[in-house]
């Protein structure tokens, strides 16, 4: 009997060892808000004085059912990485950062987990001005830079145009509508039969629960008739030059005329001076 208690005493103490190991090994989760070109501290200074490893956590894609992890340890880098008092700084997020999320672990493998949630960011629009004639239609797009339809649920799409929210539901088109619950990496304005009003500045905004971003697009509507514009100042310049060539014969043909009586008479007194010359010569 003594050995039964023994061995269930023993069996207790390692179940109550191992409990006690998976709640101090127990990771701690914090969200952490990264922003496009900010910069973000993840703290682990609730450990005190004891050495921290901060491991910079990347998903390996082998193929498209096998996923993978890969921890990386973090190093300081000049002016972008460093490391004070178990405080990871990270300065300028980019992609490198912006894409993985990160651990802080002590050697008796204590973890701080710190999930990244991604404040939107828009690519600058391509076509960031665009021209359009009366009556034809147009298309204005902004694209999803950082942040990702399938895991965040929030993302929401607006436009406007000037002040105005409120856009003319017969002729223009949101795709994907916010209405449909449809959620896309990419957003179009699309517009049909353009007129005057529809000239000006557009502004497209994404947005989360952790941030938003907005991008400008310029629009232009020319007039149906400013096609013929230059075929008209050819025909003006055509016409200017033609009144031109006009007044200047017509000026000319004002001048005295000439008979051949007048002709003959300037041809004998030239004559008769050249023979008043030669004769002074030879006296």
């Amino acid at each position: 009997m003594a050995s039964v208690s023994q061995g269930r005493a023993l069996i207790g103490l390692t179940l109550l060892f191992y409990l006690a190991h998976m709640i101090v090994c127990d990771p701690i989760v914090v969200d952490v808000v990264f922003k496009y070109k900010s910069n973000v501290d993840l703290d682990c200074s609730q450990f005190g004085d004891e050495q921290v490893t901060f491991y910079k956590v990347e998903e390996k894609n082998d193929t498209a059912e096998n996923s993978q992890q890969e921890r990386v340890v973090v190093q300081s880098v000049k002016d972008k990485i460093r490391i004070e008092k178990n405080v990871l700084h990270i300065t300028d997020l980019r992609k490198e950062e912006m894409t993985a999320n990160y651990i802080c672990e002590t050697k008796d493998k204590k973890q701080i987990q710190f999930i990244n949630k991604i404040v939107p960011h828009l690519f600058k629009p391509e076509k960031q001005s665009q021209t359009v004639t009366e009556g034809g239609s147009v298309e204005l797009e902004c694209v999803l830079l950082y942040g990702d339809v399938t895991k965040d649920k929030d993302i929401a799409w607006t436009w406007s145009h000037g002040n105005e929210t409120e856009l003319d539901a017969s002729r223009v088109t949101i795709v994907p509508d916010a209405k449909s619950g449809n959620l896309s990496s990419t957003s179009k304005l699309i517009i049909k039969n353009v007129n005057e009003a529809d000239k000006g500045t557009y502004t497209c905004g994404v947005s989360n629960k952790y941030g938003e971003h907005s991008e400008t697009l310029q629009l232009r509507v020319k007039n149906t008739l400013s096609a013929l514009w230059p075929f008209l100042a050819i025909v003006v310049e055509v016409i200017i030059l033609c009144v031109i060539i006009l007044v200047y014969e017509k000026k000319c043909g004002k001048k005295p005329q000439t008979s051949d009586e007048d002709n003959e008479q300037a041809q004998n007194l030239m004559g008769r001076e050249s023979d008043a010359k030669k004769r002074s010569v030879k006296a």
